[in-house]
């Protein structure tokens, strides 16, 4: 039985308590197993031979995003906005906006023929539905660790010191690089993607360590929403000025012309919000979440087009305008798939030892891999560039369809596991820690090394918090969330 409060109490009734398991039970389970498989064989059924005009894909990869996200509607419908804040749920939107996004503009041109396609879209559906049942699977238990740290309480005063340090650390790691020259630093933030000081080759030496420090800039932005949830306004004093640490931080990240970081940090601030102020939202709030989004889409697409000249020559106009753009992902899978293993081999476990040295520095380890075996962009001999192949391709390239299978009960599992952190109400840090464990999840769609560093801001929030943090748990009650509850509705 569940209190008006949400707090538990003891249930008298055995049946009571059975009826709580069978709807525990139903909720698991995820709809995307009944709704992908179809939505994949259809939207291949859709392909048509003649892959040559604008828009050839336009209606197949519709088909397959409905397969991916009607399972996610229906939950939301069914137990409201909330739902959708699962990271389960919020990983078959990673699916779509990370592999699937190009397609569905009706301009979209593939070269390529229908087999290679046919493939693709298999290769996704196959995907989605192998994280749809991992999710349904029986979660792994948080572990008491992240669960006391989630638990955690922080003061306004210490909320306000972790934002003034972490954009302390970050903005000195770009001053140093830039000699500690206020006109070279704003020369770096005004001169085109890989033009400032503080940029550097893809193999770093002793200056990893200085790229290092600009993740604490990550966490800067949900902690002003922290810290303006405490004071109860955006008003006060110390909100403002971390707003402003908030937007300087963001100069510099936006700089280096990485849309994905940008959705990393934006994303964490506004999950925190909504997960934060969730018995609080109404009509006005979601209004304001979607224009946010908006705007959001509009600022990536600025940022692609100027990032290869810098914004000291500023030119955007409403016809530059072309919608959500992610690199084309789609097209790097295609080519992936295409490829291997007809003109390259598999390259077996090279890949995931590659990732997971990835923090390792170099100069400890100077033999350390240098790449994860496979080069797209090497291979079609493009210059200048590299390509992304999802985590799908990534997968795909190590043991081919076995792996894609694991790689998706990997991201389907650990989602289903970090949702357990939304059923319990830790408070404030709980809703920043889960924010940020889902967005790592969200952008590790676009490779598993993208995994591996959005886990490096919650380390540096560790630091933080073992330098500046009390070491006293909060004593909050184990409430259910809104999102438990609304399960057992």
């Amino acid at each position: 039985m569940w209190r008006h409060d949400n707090s538990i109490i003891l249930e008298r009734r055995p049946t009571g308590l059975a009826r709580v398991l069978r709807n525990r039970q139903r909720d698991s389970f995820n709809l995307g197993l009944l709704t992908i498989p179809p939505a994949t064989a259809l939207a291949v059924l859709l392909i048509p031979e003649d892959l040559s005009t604008s828009g050839a894909l336009f209606w197949p990869a519709w088909v397959l995003t409905a397969g991916l996200l009607i399972g996610v509607l229906i939950k939301v419908v069914d137990r409201g906005f909330m739902e959708l804040l699962r990271a389960h749920h919020l990983l078959m939107l990673a699916i779509v906006i990370v592999v699937c996004a190009e397609p569905l503009h009706p301009s979209y041109q593939i070269l390529s023929n229908y087999e290679t396609v046919s493939k693709t879209f298999l290769s996704i559906g196959f995907f989605g539905t192998i994280v749809a049942l991992a999710s349904s699977l029986p979660p792994l238990r948080v572990p008491l660790s992240v669960r006391q740290f989630a638990a955690r309480y922080y003061s306004t005063r210490l909320l306000f010191q972790i934002v003034l340090t972490a954009t302390g650390v970050a903005i000195s790691s770009f001053a140093y690089a830039a000699d500690f020259s206020l006109s070279r630093m704003i020369d770096g933030l005004l001169a085109a993607r890989f033009a400032a000081p503080w940029s550097r080759g893809q193999l770093g030496g002793w200056d990893a360590f200085r790229d290092f420090l600009s993740y604490f800039a990550y966490i800067v932005p949900t902690f002003t929403v922290l810290l303006a949830i405490r004071h109860g306004s955006w008003l006060q004093p110390l909100v403002l000025i971390s707003a402003l640490c908030s937007l300087v931080n963001l100069a510099f990240l936006a700089q280096g012309g990485g849309r994905r970081i940008i959705v990393f940090i934006l994303g964490s601030a506004l999950l925190t919000w909504l997960h934060s102020r969730h018995r609080h939202l109404r009509n006005r709030h979601y209004i304001f979440v979607a224009a946010l989004v908006l705007a959001n889409v509009v600022f990536l697409d600025v940022l692609l087009t100027q990032r290869t000249v810098g914004f000291r020559e500023f030119s955007y106009t409403s016809m530059d305008f072309r919608g959500l753009r992610v690199d084309d992902n789609f097209r790097s899978l295609s080519e992936t798939l295409r490829i291997i293993p007809a003109e390259a081999e598999f390259v077996g476990f090279q890949h995931f030892w590659y990732v997971l040295v990835r923090p390792v520095p170099r100069v400890f380890w100077p033999s350390k891999p240098i790449n994860s075996g496979f080069d797209l962009a090497a291979h079609l001999r493009a210059r200048g560039v590299s390509l992304s192949i999802t985590s799908i391709g990534e997968a795909y390239m190590s043991f081919g369809w076995l792996s894609v299978a694991l790689g998706g009960l990997f991201f389907g599992w650990i989602a289903r596991s970090w949702s357990q952190l939304v059923d319990h109400e830790y408070g404030l840090i709980g809703s920043a820690l889960y924010a940020f464990g889902v967005m790592a999840l969200f952008i590790g769609m676009r490779s598993m090394l993208e995994l591996v560093l959005m886990t490096y801001p919650i380390i540096c929030w560790y630091v933080l918090d073992g330098l500046l943090g009390s070491p006293e748990p909060a004593t909050y009650p184990r409430r259910t969330s809104a999102l438990m509850h609304s399960a057992r509705r």
